[in-house]
């Protein structure tokens, strides 16, 4: 490997590396996600190996690296001072076998041993004989009695063959003789079948040196994308930042921690951050150009960035956008965050919004966003410079009138999104829905299910034919629609605040596709009235 030091590959006895991760010997990057298999993923490794047959390799460093920090597997002890190999590639099945083989996981591994023997053993049959039991249900009176009879065998009772053998001779002198035998010899067939092939199993590792530099260590996880979950840009950029004074992913930790937005907007990583520092810096926010940030750059830059990503989200947020899911297209958030290192949003919300609501009712970011981001970036920054102007259009009838949330979803946020930022009340209560909790609210049709739009698509779908209301009211409007309404049932201004103004309730029954293009028109008028710069 021309990135390395040197690196070489070897057999790793499987038992020996549990004993070493057991005793604090074997470490996982501070900068890796986090043990994430289920059950039916665990139970499937454990059958491969079980049956001694080839579960892929691992990708290890010899000792303690120098520019990342380590943690210790998840329900392993901390780790000691003196580590053998960190795991750069094998997290997830390694965790899996240390926690089933050593007894350490939520969940107590077991064999059914009369299942595991009814036939020659192999990968299915043993899958179909592993019973994973709750660990606070290990003492019960039942669990107990089976393990004690020789049903249940837990897999961490067979950590070695002396292990075994003595836990084996402990069960049989404990039964009557007839039975004891019967069960010793049954245990002795599923020790030479099944548990031996842990006891001789050998994983194939590639070993890298401790010398290697962040860059190479990045370029060797971007090319790793085996059964546990790829790293991120984010993950692969804690890396190769990491010093000993200053940590990417901490510094990001506790900037959420402090601020909920981000969490909201961002999720786990603070990606959008960097997607911002090098659409400024580089202009592209593509992957390549977000790992040749260099470390000095990305800490130097981080505070305004961040400051200005927590002001972009914040922003959003304050025009009734909830989080991400929120927002018509992630992607937009990135050029907003970098925009608000040089220029105060709020000051230009105007021509912020303008451009908000022109590029999602437009759909422009459905294709090539990473370039659309960079052209509005440029833009807008031009624009508020004084260097130049900034083009906003409305959505065409044509474009808008049979999209919906499967076909458009993009457009469908947009529309919900412009609902919330405009006030939009309850139809049935007339409440203001600002306050309402993010789960308490739904989108949700006012026209009958049945009618069919002259697309031939069903009207009810249509994102012109949505409104914003509690999931009180969800119920209440499926089982009477507003259409076999009368006004007086409505709570006041509920339907002008919905861009409903002047749509009939009864033609919500008979002329559904006057709605869409009534509504349609009701949200350019809403528009343009407060940005006159769109135009169409």
């Amino acid at each position: 490997m021309s990135d390395s030091g040197q690196s070489y590959s070897r057999d790793l006895d499987l038992m020996l590396l549990m004993d070493e991760i057991d005793q604090g010997r074997v470490g996982l990057p501070n900068f890796q996600r986090d043990f994430d298999w289920n059950e039916p993923d665990v139970a499937s490794l454990l059958a491969t190996v079980l049956s001694g047959w080839p579960a892929g390799s691992l990708l290890l460093m010899i000792g303690r690296p120098t520019f990342f920090d380590l943690r210790g597997f998840e329900g392993a002890p901390p780790l000691g001072p003196n580590i053998h190999y960190v795991v750069l590639d094998g997290q997830q099945r390694l965790t899996s076998l240390y926690q089933a083989l050593k007894g350490r996981g939520k969940k107590i591994w077991c064999l059914n041993v009369d299942r595991a023997l009814e036939r020659p053993a192999d990968a299915e049959l043993i899958e179909d004989a592993l019973v994973a039991i709750d660990v606070d249900k290990l003492q019960s009176t039942g669990t107990q009695q089976r393990i004690s009879s020789g049903e249940l065998l837990p897999l961490h009772y067979a950590g070695s063959a002396a292990d075994f053998y003595e836990w084996r001779d402990e069960i049989v002198a404990a039964l009557p003789e007839e039975r004891g035998s019967a069960v010793g010899s049954s245990l002795s067939k599923l020790y030479r079948s099944v548990l031996a092939n842990a006891h001789t199993y050998k994983f194939p590792a590639m070993m890298l040196d401790n010398a290697l530099e962040p860059p190479a260590i990045a370029r060797i996880f971007e090319r790793i994308n085996k059964t546990g979950m790829r790293l991120s840009v984010f993950d692969l950029l804690v890396a190769r930042t990491y010093q000993e004074d200053w940590s990417l992913r901490d510094v990001w930790l506790e900037a959420r921690d402090e601020h909920a937005v981000l969490e909201e907007f961002l999720g786990d990583d603070a990606l959008a951050v960097i997607q911002a520092m090098a659409l400024a810096v580089s202009g592209d926010i593509r992957r390549p150009a977000m790992l040749k940030l260099d470390a000095q750059t990305i800490k130097s830059n981080w505070p305004s960035f961040l400051a200005s990503t927590l002001g972009a989200c914040e922003f959003l947020r304050r025009r009734g956008c909830r989080g991400i899911s929120w927002l018509p297209y992630a992607t937009q958030l990135v050029p907003l965050a970098a925009l608000g290192r040089d220029h105060d949003l709020e000051v230009h919300s105007d021509i912020i919004e303008t451009w908000l609501w022109s590029s999602s009712f437009t759909r422009a970011y459905e294709v090539a966003s990473s370039t659309v981001a960079k052209d509005d970036y440029d833009r807008l920054t031009g624009h508020l410079s004084g260097n130049g102007s900034f083009e906003s259009r409305l959505p065409k009838l044509d474009d808008v009138k049979y999209a919906s949330r499967r076909s458009s979803s993009g457009l469908w946020r947009a529309f919900r999104l412009y609902l919330a930022f405009v006030d939009a009340r309850d139809v049935l209560t007339g409440e203001s829905l600002q306050s309402a909790a993010d789960d308490d609210l739904a989108m949700e049709t006012i026209l009958p299910r049945l009618k069919r739009s002259e697309s031939g698509l069903p009207a009810h779908q249509m994102t012109l034919a949505q409104v914003l209301v509690s999931r009180v009211s969800v119920a209440k409007m499926r089982q009477r629609p507003l259409g076999l309404r009368q006004e007086g049932e409505l709570g006041r201004g509920a339907l002008e605040s919905q861009l409903l103004g002047d749509i009939g309730l009864d033609q919500l029954v008979v002329d559904p596709e006057g709605v869409l293009v009534t509504r349609y028109n009701n949200l350019v008028d809403s528009l343009t009235t407060r940005y006159p710069a769109l135009s169409l």
